[in-house]
């Protein structure tokens, strides 16, 4: 339900206004504890070594794969164990993220190349459950999409279902995940600004992305302790 939509036995705009601020501020905290983590997580070797795969698979074909996307303005993410540096669970979490449906359309094929290029990798660090095997999970939207979705929530006064609606996950990846191609740290921040102005929309979308970050960062915190343990 969008925060502006008057009901019967909604409070004073005032009151929203303070529980919206108190809810991004929760998020923000969340999103401040995962950056921490980040930081006080540095890669080892076998994170490194991950990083150099995926650019000799890119850098191999600039024109096709990098140049391509960022001419037609997708920006590319990672997320998961590369960004929380945790090699005993290092697999490719990319997320591809357009300003439209037309315009992940003509990115589309070059994706699952992308994916098939990099599912090859041969000398993927061999440690933990990965066994030298690159495990991809290549996801792709656009921002059309999730203000179509956000709309539809709206209107229908719809709550986030986890098995057919992805809007959270995708808004919070935008939120939380790092930008693999310096050339897009603009274009990154364009697209953090429009996810924390639909946070700003939605009651709902506001608790799923804080639900969404607590289980990221529960997530990396047990991995940690199993490491050290």
């Amino acid at each position: 339900m969008s925060d502006k939509e008057p009901t019967q036995n909604q409070p004073p705009q005032k009151d929203l206004d303070q529980q919206i601020e108190k809810e991004m501020a929760i998020i923000d905290q969340l999103l401040a504890k995962l950056k921490f983590f980040e930081e006080t997580n540095p890669p080892n070797d076998n994170v490194d070594r991950a990083f150099a795969c995926i650019d000799e698979v890119i850098d191999q074909k600039q024109t096709e794969y990098r140049q391509k996307l960022i001419d037609n303005k997708v920006l590319v993410t990672y997320h998961g164990s590369l960004q929380f540096n945790d090699p005993r669970n290092l697999d490719l979490d990319l997320v591809f993220t357009a300003v439209d449906e037309s315009s992940l359309a003509l990115v589309n094929n070059t994706i699952d190349k992308l994916e098939a290029e990099c599912e090859q990798i041969d000398n993927w660090p061999t440690l933990g459950n990965n066994q030298g095997h690159c495990d991809t999970n290549f996801n792709r939207f656009s921002i059309e999409q999730v203000e179509i979705d956000l709309k539809r929530m709206s209107i229908e006064n719809k709550v986030i279902d986890p098995e057919y609606d992805f809007i959270d996950l995708y808004v919070g990846i935008l939120l939380s995940s790092k930008v693999l191609f310096p050339e897009q740290e603009v274009l990154f921040e364009i697209f953090q600004q429009k996810a924390k102005s639909y946070l700003h929309q939605s009651t709902v979308l506001r608790k799923a992305i804080t639900e969404l970050l607590e289980d990221i960062l529960k997530t990396r915190q047990e991995r940690k302790r199993a490491k050290n343990s």
